[in-house]
């Protein structure tokens, strides 16, 4: 015979969906927030520069400032901020992207 169920066993389910709407809306701000952030830097081109790493095709490394504005183009357009708030890899496409932006044969990091 099963127990009746009562109030008190229903509580935990209810808070750990309240968990997982804070944590739904925490990440969604986190992104917002970035996105934010890289689209004041793409709208201007006065920006201070950044840092960015990759290779040449002759596979020599390197490192070089970039227009923060392009940059932050390229990224918003691959939708970079929610790869950065997950803690994912970045498309490989956005990186081709951006090095062919600055003529290397592969890019692997921004510092923006």
């Amino acid at each position: 015979m099963t127990k009746p169920t009562t109030g008190e066993q229903s509580a935990p389910k209810q808070a750990e969906l309240m968990s997982l709407s804070d944590a739904v809306r925490i990440v969604k701000e986190a992104i917002s927030s970035e996105e934010t952030r890289l689209k004041q830097l793409a709208a201007d081109p006065e920006a201070d520069p950044v840092m960015l790493e990759g290779e040449t095709s002759a596979r020599y490394d390197v490192q070089m400032m970039v227009e923060s504005s392009m940059a932050a183009k390229i990224m918003l357009k691959y939708e970079y901020p929610v790869y950065k708030v997950l803690e994912e890899d970045a498309p490989h496409a956005m990186w081709d992207e951006l090095a062919e932006m600055v003529g290397l044969g592969e890019v692997y990091g921004v510092d923006i």
